[in-house]
């Protein structure tokens, strides 16, 4: 009684929850509230803007010429997907985006990236929907999303990466004027090659790095021939003779000897880097690893078989070509 006509009660929620909570939770309650401030959602033009504004502050810019609103195809399905959060899907979207373009490895935003992007954030948002559609989310194109499958929609996202479909594999730059059949001959023998370095645990841990980054180097940079354990498996998943493998792995192998010394100096960075923090804070930084790590463990390795390493602000696989952030909605969706 102390509080009668003292107490002010806000509920704040969206719109359709609001709905709910006063006609169904208790009767009398609607007849209580007696003012209502609505803010309308975001148009999908509204999303646009934000959503190209976002891009630039991440120095990711938009084909020359044109502007937010190529941005409409995507953000009008965005906008009309279940739970649309306005301004917070919209960031959660950006980052995405971000994503798609890390592990394109490009900085001018692609309708490829887009779509991905987009596919990966609707799939999350009609998961469990009592509306999710039977056959697909909606998409622009018919690209999957780069750490995504194909499962059925009426269950959370699948996020064995083991079984993806890879989306951007190694390129491998060749001074040699080869024909297409050449190019897909050589894209081939990377992935069989990568599938060598992690079946063979090359890829466990920076001991073994190292020890690969040198037979590697020895091969690539010099007359030493290819490890025969990695030589060997590569012959038996390609069908090819031993001349033609060695003279394959020459041109395919540097990148792959790229990512592994860009694996085994990122660990030794950030070594750097918790040996500057106080006692606290390290503890804290390994605890977050640590979560996240975990997370990546119940999700497999990437794409290519890769384990994942620390890279700045999020992780990188040990094949180099993919690429996820601390804040990633896949890290943290539950």
């Amino acid at each position: 009684e102390a509080y009668r006509g003292k107490m002010v009660v806000i509920f704040a929620g969206y719109s359709g929850q609001m709905t709910e909570l006063l006609n169904k939770v208790n009767p009398g309650l609607k007849s209580r509230v007696s003012d209502v401030i609505d803010f309308p959602d975001f148009t999908s033009d509204a999303a646009a803007q934000l959503a190209a504004q976002q891009l630039a502050e991440k120095r990711l810019r938009l084909p020359d010429g044109l502007g937010a609103d190529m941005l409409h195809p995507w953000t009008q399905q965005l906008t009309a997907a279940p739970g649309w959060a306005n301004g917070r899907d919209v960031e959660t979207y950006v980052r995405r985006v971000a994503v798609e373009c890390a592990t394109r490895k490009i900085t001018a935003v692609t309708p490829a990236a887009l779509d991905a992007a987009l596919s990966t954030l609707l799939q999350m948002k009609w998961a469990g929907s009592p509306a999710a559609p039977a056959a697909s989310v909606p998409s622009v194109s018919v690209e999957p999303p780069t750490f995504m499958t194909a499962d059925s929609l009426l269950a959370p996202p699948a996020f064995d990466l083991k079984k993806a479909v890879m989306q951007d594999k190694l390129q491998v730059d060749d001074d040699d004027d080869d024909d297409d059949d050449d190019d897909s001959g050589d894209m081939t023998f990377a992935e069989a090659l990568e599938d060598a370095i992690v079946d063979l645990g090359y890829d466990g841990d920076d001991a073994r790095r190292r020890k690969l980054a040198a037979m590697l180097g020895a091969a690539v940079d010099g007359n030493s021939a290819f490890p025969e354990d990695i030589r060997s498996r590569v012959i038996g998943a390609t069908g090819m003779g031993g001349e033609a493998v060695d003279a394959a792995l020459k041109r395919v192998a540097r990148p792959a000897l790229a990512a592994v010394k860009a694996a085994i100096a990122y660990q030794e960075e950030r070594r750097e880097e918790l040996e500057e923090l106080d006692d606290g804070e390290r503890e804290e930084a390994l605890n977050d690893e640590a979560r996240i790590m975990e997370r990546l463990r119940t999700m497999g390795p990437c794409p290519a078989g890769f384990a994942w390493f620390r890279q700045g602000n999020g992780w990188r696989c040990g094949g180099g070509s993919h690429f996820v952030y601390d804040d990633d909605p896949i890290l943290n969706f539950d």
